[in-house]
């Protein structure tokens, strides 16, 4: 596994797992019993963390660093795990 230079929590991964599945940050709010504020803010700490500018590049290193990943039976209705 690759080592990121900061702390990431539990909850800003559960966020990225989320986002990574293409749910809206309302949907995310439903998810984890939070305002929709919340998750938006747990978003911008993480664009913030990563120093990505958008959400496809947060997703992109949320992979690279092996925060998410595919299930190993892939398929395009498949859900992300978390790591």
């Amino acid at each position: 596994m690759k080592k990121i230079d900061y702390q990431v929590s539990k909850r800003e991964i559960e966020v990225l797992a989320l986002i990574a599945n293409g749910y809206t940050m309302r949907e995310i709010g439903e998810k984890l019993f939070v305002s929709p504020h919340t998750a938006i803010s747990h978003k911008r700490h993480l664009l913030h963390k990563f120093k990505a500018k958008i959400t496809a590049h947060l997703v992109s290193l949320a992979f690279h660093y092996d925060l998410i990943k595919f299930p190993s039976e892939c398929s395009f209705t498949s859900k992300l795990e978390i790591v």
